[in-house]
């Protein structure tokens, strides 16, 4: 069993048009403020804005690229582990045996509840553990997978990750079962 979910270009593209627009009215914002250029507290404020969304836009903007060049499959799911990356801090490749649990949250959302030793294993940079915290307040038990920007829905991804995982988890019951209580390699 090999399965790959592919990113979606369509959407990808619409995030990069939304990133561009945002990019383009900020730096509208700073040019207007200086243009103006009176010392009122609202020029300040229209800067501080425009400054603080450029630099968000623009950093979307090319962590979004840097997923269409770098990666090509947005989730890969096979018989040993389950591969994320559909967004920038994605810790990577987590094996089933270290799930404890995978539940769906809000709309467009899966998380994995994985041990405590998956995530202190990973090398993660200080930007990637910045937006982990951000979008994971439970970042040190669990991983959200983000399916707004796949090519499949929210359900297939669910369906797809939870059966693996079912999978391997009744396959690896019944090895140890089976060697009374040895794992068989």
């Amino acid at each position: 069993m090999n399965i790959q979910i592919q990113f979606s270009n369509k959407k990808l593209l619409l995030k990069i048009i939304f990133c561009l627009l945002i990019l383009v009215l900020s730096i509208y914002c700073v040019l207007k403020s200086y243009i103006l250029s009176d010392d009122n507290l609202d020029i300040l404020m229209l800067q501080i804005c425009g400054f603080y969304f450029g630099v968000l836009a623009l950093s979307t903007l090319f962590f979004t690229i840097i997923n269409l060049y770098k990666r090509k499959s947005a989730i890969i799911i096979t018989e040993n582990f389950i591969r994320d990356n559909s967004k920038y801090d994605s810790i990577g490749t987590i094996y089933w045996h270290d799930i404890i649990d995978i539940r769906r949250i809000n709309n467009n959302g899966i998380e994995i509840f994985v041990n405590k030793t998956v995530l202190r294993k990973t090398n993660l940079n200080y930007i990637k553990k910045f937006l982990l915290f951000m979008n994971n307040w439970n970042y040190n038990k669990s991983v959200i997978i983000t399916t707004a920007f796949l090519d499949c829905n929210t359900e297939e991804t669910f369906a797809n990750i939870y059966s693996a995982y079912l999978n391997n988890k009744n396959y690896t019951q019944h090895r140890f079962c089976k060697t009374k209580g040895k794992v068989q390699n």
